[in-house]
C-alpha cells in the first residue's frame, strides 16, 4: 500500500530491544545481527551458485563481516543482497568497507540505490575491486528527492546489465 514510514515504524517497534541498537540510516550496517529477510532487514536471496553468510575474517571491524562466495557461476545477475530504506529528502553519503579474496568477473559488483516506487536510480558506487585486496574504504554521495521517493532500495548488484559480464567466481 506504499505506507513506507508507517511500515518501518511498526517493524522497528517489533524488534527486540537488543536489536534496536542496530537501527540507523541503514539497519545493521555492520552485518552483526541475526535477523534477515523480513521488513527492513538485510535480505539475502538464496541461489545454488552463491553463498552469503556472516563470518569472521581477517582485518574486519566488529564481530562479523558479510562474506559472499561464488561457486564458479555460469551466469548470475547478482542482486541477492538488499535492504529497503526510508530516508527523508536530503543529501547522504553511503560509506562502506570491502575486501576481495579471489573475486573474478568481467565487470564486478557495485552498490546501487533506487527509489522503490518508480525504480529511479539515485546513485551507484564504483565497481568493487576484484582479485585479492586489503580492506578498502569507499563512498558514494546521493540525494533523496523531495517528491516520489518515500522508500529506497540499497542493493549490491552485478556492475553490468549484460549476461556475458555476469559470470563470477571466488
Amino acid at each position: 500500500e506504499k505506507r513506507w514510514a508507517e511500515s518501518h515504524d511498526a517493524w522497528l517497534a517489533g524488534l527486540p530491544e537488543e536489536w534496536r541498537s542496530l537501527d540507523g540510516l541503514v539497519y545493521d550496517g555492520g552485518f552483526e545481527g541475526e535477523r534477515h529477510n523480513t521488513g527492513f532487514d538485510w535480505f539475502f536471496t538464496k541461489n545454488g551458485q552463491i553463498n552469503i553468510q556472516q563470518s569472521n575474517t581477517f582485518g574486519m571491524d566488529g564481530k562479523r563481516a558479510l562474506r559472499i562466495s561464488f561457486n564458479n557461476s555460469k551466469h548470475v545477475n547478482f542482486q541477492h543482497l538488499w535492504q529497503r530504506l526510508v530516508l527523508k529528502p536530503a543529501d547522504y553519503s553511503l560509506t562502506f568497507r570491502f575486501r576481495a579474496d579471489g573475486l573474478r568477473s568481467n565487470k564486478g559488483l557495485q552498490w546501487r540505490i533506487y527509489c522503490v516506487d518508480n525504480n529511479q536510480s539515485l546513485a551507484e558506487s564504483t565497481p568493487l575491486e576484484q582479485g585479492h585486496s586489503l580492506w578498502s574504504n569507499s563512498a558514494v554521495d546521493f540525494t533523496i528527492p523531495p517528491d516520489n521517493c518515500p522508500a529506497q532500495m540499497l542493493r549490491l548488484e552485478a556492475s553490468s546489465r549484460y549476461a556475458h559480464d555476469q559470470v563470477f567466481d571466488g
